[in-house]
């Protein structure tokens, strides 16, 4: 399997940070982006269900598949793969699983 490298990592983090300006409502607890068999995904958490936000979650991650053309030639090209999208709702506790393929960009302050 295919690591990408950590100018990859920094790259597509920077880019969906780009990406995620102005966009990022109340309900969004974490956005994180992961690496695996399939390419990059971009995990949104939100708190409760929202059509729009979950459009918005959508329109970043086409932001950032923009972006990252910008830097296309920095990429391997393992690493030039579709940016997937996963919604997920939760109220839950948030934990990151798997530290080695997943880097949290955004997560919100929980309540004490």
């Amino acid at each position: 399997m295919y690591e990408p490298t950590l100018i990859e990592w920094n790259l597509h983090v920077l880019m969906l940070n780009q990406s995620m300006i102005g966009a990022v409502s109340h309900n969004f607890r974490m956005v994180s982006l992961k690496w695996n068999n399939e390419g990059w995904l971009v995990e949104f958490v939100f708190a409760e269900k929202s059509d729009e936000d979950e459009e918005e979650a959508f329109e970043i991650s086409d932001q950032m598949s923009v972006f990252l053309m910008d830097v296309h030639d920095q990429i391997s090209n393992e690493a030039k793969t579709k940016i997937r999208t996963n919604i997920v709702y939760s109220k839950e506790l948030l934990f990151v699983k798997n530290r080695d393929h997943e880097r949290v960009v955004f997560k919100r302050k929980s309540a004490k």
